[in-house]
């Protein structure tokens, strides 16, 4: 279970394209749109925003892709996050007459917080029935287990004191509860656009509820540029673990612990080290090799990139970057006469000790606030 978070705003990070054809790709030389919903299988997206001076660009924070896995359809989706991917799986939906009508996909689903969420509204009310009445799919054996689990949780909090039973009814029967992710998409091939809904199941007051996630109904469309590569890797570590710095060493605080500055924002131009100060792979084992890749802005910039041991055998696993504007935005953002935004930056971190396959340590995200530069009227 997660509790739903906008995303943060992030204004003029991505690229912007003019007008409602932007460079769309998928027509075929005839004009036909050459992908359908049986051809989705290894496609990627991005939402078609719509601007508030009425163009629209390309969201690259809110990507897509479609691929097969055991031979069943599934997406991997930011959701309009900079950080998370979440991975669905999709069957075909038809409508009362039989006729294919979309793409449904469903995240993946705790069962027992479904039940809590029940429970908490009132004893006794999750069943496996009412389960799968909610769409819960599995096992009946599973769907026993999480029953079970719930029912033995809500009977002891409803010996608890007031305030304790009144706390935990509160955080478990909430409308802000994703108990699990949802998607219907399909193709609309006389603009060459999925049409994708983006929505969340929660339960509250014993039913369930269907809310629209961030992104809502929009359409996607596809790269405007042919065959780049984007990160599906969900961000495992960031804030106070990778902080952005000004200076080439970490601050300590006795010459011991890292000491972190509030977080301040940063010039275009401004050389920006990215440190990892948290406690995953800090320090090297023997016969082990270290090495990283690199990402900004979702797209790879470096990889298998090596990391020596320092004298004391720990491992600094710091990046640096000059963050330029036209990294975030490119105009018609400008025509704002401002350009500023969130740059993004992700490692994945990896290690590989004699013969064994290289393994990675966790995937960590950093982020600097850029400050606004006047760009002047038309630039």
């Amino acid at each position: 279970m997660r509790r739903l978070i906008g995303p943060p705003t992030v204004l003029g990070s991505l690229l912007l394209v003019l007008g409602c054809g932007g460079g769309l790709s998928g027509m075929g030389s005839a004009g036909e749109c050459t992908v359908t919903d049986d051809t989705l299988n290894g496609t990627v997206w991005f939402e078609w925003e719509l601007m508030a001076d009425h163009t629209f660009r390309r969201n690259h924070m809110t990507r897509m892709k479609w691929f097969q896995e055991d031979g069943i359809q599934k997406i991997k989706y930011t959701a309009k996050s900079p950080i998370e991917v979440h991975t669905y799986a999709c069957a075909k939906r038809d409508d009362k007459d039989g006729e294919f009508k979309e793409w449904a996909c469903l995240g993946d689903a705790n069962f027992e917080e479904w039940c809590l969420a029940l429970e908490s509204h009132e004893l006794g009310s999750c069943t496996v029935a009412k389960l799968k009445e909610f769409g819960a799919t599995g096992s009946d054996e599973d769907l026993k287990s999480a029953v079970k689990k719930a029912t033995s949780e809500a009977k002891e909090m409803s010996g608890k004191d007031k305030d304790t039973r009144a706390r935990w009814k509160a955080s478990k029967n909430n409308r802000g509860n994703v108990l699990q992710m949802r998607l219907d998409a399909h193709m609309d091939t006389s603009k060459c656009q999925l049409i994708v809904t983006d929505k969340y199941m929660t339960i509250f007051g014993g039913k369930m509820q269907i809310k629209s996630n961030p992104v809502g109904t929009n359409p996607f469309v596809l790269p405007k540029e042919e065959n780049l590569e984007w990160s599906w890797d969900r961000c495992e570590e960031g804030g106070n673990s990778y902080p952005d710095l000004t200076t080439a060493e970490v601050p300590l605080d006795n010459g011991k612990n890292p000491q972190i500055p509030a977080k301040e924002g940063r010039q275009y131009g401004q050389t920006v080290y990215y440190h990892y100060v948290g406690d995953h792979g800090k320090n090297a084992a023997k016969d082990c090799t270290y090495s990283m890749d690199v990402w900004r802005m979702w797209q790879p910039v470096e990889k298998n990139v090596p990391v020596q041991p320092l004298p004391d055998g720990t491992l600094r696993w710091t990046y640096s970057h000059a963050w330029k504007p036209e990294e975030l935005g490119d105009p018609p953002f400008r025509k704002w006469n401002i350009t500023s935004g969130a740059s993004w930056v992700q490692v994945a971190r990896y290690k590989q000790c004699g013969d064994e396959p290289k393994e990675k340590i966790k995937t960590t995200c950093g982020t600097s606030w850029m400050l606004p530069v006047a760009t002047g009227e038309g630039q």
